[in-house]
């Protein structure tokens, strides 16, 4: 079984009684159905900290198990806006990043912990899929108030919205990838300035908080400069401040 994410050899490791498919090059996981919700913190990390590599692949996700495609979890109360979970159309197994594997059970102890602070009947287990992480880290129940959503709509620039933008080559394929922080559609353009021509890429014609691309049209080998645009479901268009192009390997 080979990672969605690296295509190195995953193994199985038994922590707190769960068997996790995990790959030691670039420190993903995969787990069964609800599994994800039974490991502690603690495990978490260890699960994280011998991963050799922060390379995230552009491509397209297979469940390693049964070889189904891995979609995002819909967004909800649940799961945080800025954290990335995949699930299995058909497995329903999860598939997480390890930096978002972290961040999901730092934020799945702090929800369970708030329902023990106000003696609240605590929901199932499988529920407490998180609850937004950075109203974890600020301590507010409440975040859209009028003032946050008038900020955010009108004052914000598409860099606020993206967490990070990590571009990989593979010969002649040139693969982006980021997250928005909301959904959004979203386009990139680059700029060859040692050609002087200009490559306008449509990445998502719908509205998603994953973006990935996977392009041969772009001579990384040239002097390249990008550009994202990022246009929201009620047609708000953003854009980032043009960058030279790094890419990571």
């Amino acid at each position: 079984m080979t990672c969605p994410n690296c295509s190195f050899p995953m193994n199985f490791v038994n922590l707190d009684k769960q068997n996790v498919l995990h790959c030691g090059n670039c420190g993903c996981s995969f787990f069964t159905e609800n599994s994800i919700n039974r490991i502690t913190a603690d495990s978490a990390l260890k699960l994280v900290s011998d991963k050799k590599s922060d390379d995230i692949s552009g491509g397209e996700k297979i469940c390693p198990l049964d070889h189904g495609p891995l979609r995002p979890m819909d967004e909800s109360e649940a799961i945080p806006q800025d954290i990335t979970i995949l699930q299995c159309e058909n497995c329903r197994g999860v598939f997480v990043y390890p930096d978002d594997l972290l961040a999901f059970k730092k934020a799945q102890a702090a929800k369970v912990d708030y329902y023990k602070a106000w003696i609240k009947p605590l929901p199932a287990l499988r529920t407490v899929l998180v609850i937004s992480f950075a109203a974890l880290v600020l301590g507010t129940v409440v975040l859209q108030s009028n003032t946050f959503i008038n900020k955010f709509s009108y004052q914000s620039q598409a860099s606020d919205l993206i967490t990070k933008i990590n571009f990989s080559k593979s010969g002649r394929y040139l693969f982006v990838f980021f997250k928005t922080k909301s959904p959004q559609k979203s386009i990139i353009i680059f700029t060859d300035k040692t050609a002087n021509l200009t490559i306008k890429k449509v990445i998502n014609t719908q509205t998603s908080t994953i973006h990935q691309l996977t392009t041969a049209d772009v001579n990384y080998y040239n002097e390249i400069w990008y550009q994202v645009i990022l246009v929201d479901s009620k047609g708000k268009e953003v854009k980032t401040e043009s960058k030279k192009l790094i890419i990571s390997n």
